[in-house]
């Protein structure tokens, strides 16, 4: 379908992917004129065949208590040992109460909630299927939220300054069990654009020697 127009693109991918397939970049919650679009230009131009994906309509907020009893779980021993009273955070919304609350959760609503998250993760691979890798800004419109919960893996790269100079960063997600492909399409991105070479100029701290 002439998803990769550049032949050179073509060579590149294929041989870092180790398959002569077509590949597709999705973006989700990109508006006209934000950075975003530069990182989509530079991936068209190695190409990548752009469309615009809708995520799952799943509030899924109402799943972290998921997150939070399996964090409980892991941290378990060190609140059973009361040493969670060591750690510095102890907010409302801090891990350590977290920790405590978590055990508070009723054994019928966790697994309601384990329910819910089968059906975002079947929601979620529809949706994937359909691309290579999802193109987003990091926690735009809840995708951290939702790769949490559904498990697909999110490869974080610098990608370049804005005009005051600050760093910012791009988030590619691909499909679950294919992080080989995620990698050698972002390691394709990296070798052509080398965000991550460049660093931010940084301000002395007060005092130091000149």
């Amino acid at each position: 379908h002439g998803l990769i127009r550049s032949p050179a693109a073509f060579q590149i991918l294929a041989r870092l992917t180790g398959r002569d397939r077509h590949l597709r970049a999705g973006s989700h919650n990109v508006t006209p004129g934000a950075w975003a679009w530069t990182v989509l230009s530079e991936l068209e131009s190695l190409g990548a065949s752009l469309c615009e994906v809708e995520l799952p309509a799943f509030d899924a907020g109402d799943l972290l208590l998921v997150l939070d009893v399996e964090a409980a779980a892991a941290f378990d021993e060190l609140t059973r040992t009361g040493e969670v009273a060591r750690l510095t955070e102890q907010g409302p919304g801090s891990w350590p109460n977290l920790f405590r609350s978590a055990r508070l959760v009723p054994a019928v609503e966790y697994l309601q909630a384990q329910r819910l998250r089968t059906q975002l993760m079947l929601a979620m691979e529809q949706t994937m299927r359909t691309i290579d890798m999802l193109v987003h800004p990091p926690y735009a419109a809840g995708v951290l939220t939702l790769t949490n919960l559904t498990g697909h893996p999110t490869f974080v790269a610098p990608a370049g300054f804005d005009d005051r100079g600050r760093p910012y960063s791009v988030c590619l997600t691909g499909q679950l069990f294919d992080e080989e492909r995620l990698l050698a399409l972002a390691s394709a991105w990296q070798r052509a654009t080398r965000h991550h070479e460049r660093h931010p100029l940084l301000a002395p701290a007060p005092g130091a020697a000149r």
